[in-house]
């Protein structure tokens, strides 16, 4: 027998919760947030920002509303399907995030032509307090919103039954798994304090595992910041008590390879005449040209075996993965509101705060437009290698080009 019919009337649906304009409100700013952060993640804080508040408003005015007992169990559910949505958005946006930023720091930590250096130091050195303090308020959203799911699935007790004129159980049809239907307060109820259980261990020991790190990269940072202790013999001690300084090696200058032959070869030969020089130069600039000159048939051929090269992998796993937590929310939530009575139908009606929901969208989709725009489907940071590298490579070239001419006059 089908369980919706052995079910009594759980009352009024809220359309500040479960309201159509609202619902898409939460789909639109969701999807929008995860590849915002990806394309655009300079601005990923102020986007983080007014997610977690959404999600964080939203839960507060549901326990506000339980305390005044206007909110049912089945709007709980509501809640928690809406809530869990953005938890995951936000997880998926604070991990693109945080690759950006170590991509970041790498790329500033090892500049070309220098030694590489420590890229977790740097990354602890480089990271502004304010992208941590969005990341604490968002991990904290998430465990908040995470124990109150499991206080929902524990007690479903403590809230309303709007059906006030029945005496029976208002139970309700729980939907997960893609359309599978389970009785809320039965079968239902193990599942959800299961897989919320289990998700809250998992995202316990991701957030401990990050801290541990973090603290231990900050540690480090700070011991190798220290300067080194100046052990003075007392040779040298007597050395200073006569100068009155401490002496130090003096420093010799850094000769290029070229540069010491050259060196040596003119002092042998004397001095070169300017002419010479020039001609040198102007040599040096032809083989420069023809060795950066391609060849067309060549340019296409490498066009077009690199199309896909420039596509960044982590938006499309981001993307993939995004529509499939997207799709399995939107249809729970939706079949959730189907397949249980409601006394009415308020939540499919257009109303003022529908609209205004909608229209909080608007920002987000044109600061995803813009951010399309500019960066498309590329890696961010391949592009900008290859215009830095290009940059040092040419004032490299400069330099040698300086260096050689002033050793020869």
């Amino acid at each position: 027998m089908d369980p919706s019919h052995s079910l009594v009337d759980c009352g009024q649906a809220n359309p500040d919760i479960s309201g159509i304009g609202v619902r898409l409100s939460f789909y639109l700013q969701n999807f929008l947030l995860v590849l915002l952060v990806d394309r655009s993640w300079e601005d990923a804080p102020n986007s983080l920002w007014t997610f977690t508040s959404t999600s964080f408003g939203l839960t507060i005015s549901a326990i506000v509303q339980a305390q005044q007992g206007q909110l049912s169990f089945f709007q709980a559910l509501q809640v928690t399907n809406l809530v869990w949505m953005a938890n995951f958005g936000s997880f998926l946006a604070l991990a693109s995030y945080s690759r950006h930023r170590t991509i970041k720091g790498r790329k500033e930590a090892t500049p070309e032509g220098n030694a590489s250096v420590d890229i977790e130091s740097h990354r602890v050195s480089a990271r502004p307090k304010s992208n941590n303090l969005v990341k604490l308020a968002a991990m904290s959203q998430m465990f908040f919103s995470m124990a109150l799911t499991l206080v929902t699935w524990a007690r479903p007790d403590i809230f309303s039954n709007d059906a006030d004129d029945s005496t029976a159980t208002c139970d309700v049809v729980y939907v997960a798994f893609f359309g599978a239907s389970f009785p809320a307060r039965h079968s239902g109820r193990i599942l959800g304090l299961t897989v919320t259980g289990i998700l809250l261990a998992g995202y316990l020991f991701i957030t401990v595992h990050e801290l541990y790190a973090y603290y231990t990269r900050k540690s480090r940072h700070k011991s190798k910041g220290k300067l080194p202790e100046l052990v003075i013999t007392p040779a040298e001690k007597e050395n200073i008590e006569m100068r009155g300084s401490v002496p130090f090696p003096t420093p010799t200058p850094f000769l290029e390879p070229g540069s010491s032959a050259s060196v040596s070869s003119s002092s042998r030969s004397g001095s070169v005449t300017p002419s010479h020089a020039s001609d040198a130069s102007h040599a040096g600039g032809e083989r420069r040209h023809r060795r950066r000159r391609p060849k067309q048939n060549d340019y296409h051929r490498t066009r077009r075996a690199n199309w896909g090269k420039d596509l960044d992998p982590m938006l499309v796993g981001l993307t993939i993965f995004q529509v499939l937590v997207g799709t399995y929310f939107i249809v729970c939530t939706e079949l959730l509101l189907d397949r249980n009575p409601i006394s009415d139908h308020s939540d499919q009606d257009w109303g003022f705060g529908q609209i205004m929901a909608l229209i909080l969208v608007v920002p987000s989709f044109i600061s995803f437009f813009h951010a399309f725009r500019e960066h498309r489907f590329g890696n961010l940071h391949h592009a900008k290698t290859k215009v830095k590298t290009v940059r040092s490579r040419r004032a490299r070239s400069r330099s040698r080009n300086v260096n050689s001419v002033n050793d020869i006059a």
